[in-house]
């Protein structure tokens, strides 16, 4: 029935190229029929700002430290545990550096007892749920955003938010995240969704934090400017409204 429903549509719209040929691949769907349009991010409320620090004393939060951030449900085709193995191998190397991962979900309980057991309860933080309220300074307030996924990342709003936050944002070659990311830098995207390609990019992105500072505000203002030309809702509703007219 699912993909009757498809075929008997006049358009479908998805949010990426990844899910465009899933879908097609799924219900042997003509490329014309489908229509790729993007989410679509606040602008206004997800923006950078000048004073990290400030935000960081909202979380309890050192103000010094190179903060990776990341927002997820807590299962496995996240990729959370690949994350805290790869923290793990680096940990000698980052002691700079703070990881706090916001969320719930499933494995919220495995993922706590896991960096402990490891030894790296000083870099990991569990911030837990993060609400509506506090979610644009949960970005802000990062130096960076970790996208760990090891599958099925269909688009992707968090990394919209982020890059929008003025925050680069590090992620694995799974899904949509390629598509955006880029648009950003390539080198914003691990290599590969395994625990050492994850180890040596934060490496890598650390070392361009301390030393490459303007390099990493290129990267910032970059990933903000890609949001507003390719992601707002305001380029979404006008891409939209294009194809409503088409069909109409």
């Amino acid at each position: 029935m699912e993909k009757y429903n498809f075929r008997k549509s006049s358009l479908i719209r998805v949010l990426s190229r990844y899910t465009s040929e899933r879908l097609k691949k799924f219900a042997s769907i003509d490329d014309s029929k489908i229509k790729i349009i993007p989410g679509g991010v606040n602008e206004d409320r997800f923006c950078p700002v000048n004073n990290k620090q400030m935000l960081r004393k909202k979380f309890n939060l050192p103000a010094e430290s190179i903060i990776f951030s990341t927002l997820r449900n807590m299962e496995p085709r996240m990729g959370l545990e690949n994350l805290i193995k790869a923290i793990k191998k680096i940990k000698n190397h980052c002691t700079s550096s703070l990881f706090v991962i916001g969320g719930s979900g499933p494995l919220k309980s495995k993922l706590e007892n896991m960096a402990h057991s490891e030894g790296l309860s000083d870099l990991i933080i569990f911030a837990g749920y993060i609400d509506e309220n506090n979610l644009s300074d949960f970005y802000r307030m990062s130096d960076y955003f970790l996208l760990p996924t090891v599958e099925q990342e269909g688009f992707g709003l968090v990394t919209v938010e982020a890059l929008a936050s003025g925050v680069p944002v590090l992620g694995t070659p799974a899904g949509a995240t390629p598509e955006i990311l880029s648009k950003v830098d390539k080198k914003l995207i691990f290599s590969s969704t395994e625990v050492d390609s994850l180890a040596e990019g934060i490496l890598q992105w650390i070392d361009i934090y301390k030393n490459k500072k303007e390099y990493y505000d290129e990267i910032s203002k970059k990933g903000r400017r890609v949001v507003e030309e390719h992601y707002t809702w305001e380029k979404s509703a006008e891409k939209l409204l294009t194809i409503y007219k088409s069909i109409l």
